[in-house]
Formats: C-alpha cells, structure tokens, sequence
C-alpha cells in the first residue's frame, strides 16, 4: 500500500509541476519530480530517525522546507510558483491521507 502511495505522490506532484511551470518537456519535468520525491523522502527518513519519540509533529515543517527548497532548485521557478506547487500538493496531500484513512 504504500507503493500506491508513492506514485499517487508521484502522478499528483509532477502534474502540478507541468501545470504551474508549463513545460512541455515531459522527461524533464518527470525528473524534476523524481527528485522532489526522493529528497523529501530522504529528510523524512532522517527526521524519523534523529526525532525521538513524541517529537514527530517537528518534521512536518522540515519536512515543508524541504519540499519549498527541491521545488525550487530543481524546477528553478520563483517563488510565487514554487508556493503554489507546494500548497497544492500539500492540499492534495491532506486531501488523500483522509481518504487513505
């Protein structure tokens, strides 16, 4: 299950990245995304690991710095962009943990 989701992850952030940046490369922007995904899931591996018990609600805000910088630095958009593709995948990322119960 959490292969699914994973590429849900995936499909969501990169349709987002091709739609606020307009690209029409779509090998590039599947790229970019790539390595969105695995630079968040690497801080997020590290934050478990170094966060005690009980102190697991700090790495959501490393966890959103991380995604704000990869957006940015892989994509190089400015920022109105990389806030709106932050907030938009973090929107839909609420949006489907209440569904994924």
């Amino acid at each position: 299950m959490i292969h699914l989701g994973i590429l849900i992850n995936l499909g969501v952030l990169w349709f987002l990245i091709t739609f606020f940046t307009g690209s029409t490369n779509s090998d590039q922007s599947l790229r970019e995304t790539i390595i969105v995904i695995f630079g968040v899931g690497i801080v997020q591996m590290v934050c478990g690991l170094a966060l005690p018990g009980g102190f697991e609600l700090l790495s959501i805000p490393v966890s959103l710095g991380a995604l704000y910088f990869l957006v940015g630095w892989s994509c190089e958009t400015d920022r109105r962009t990389t806030i709106k593709i932050c907030a938009w995948y973090m929107l839909v990322a609420l949006l489907t943990s209440f569904v994924g119960g």
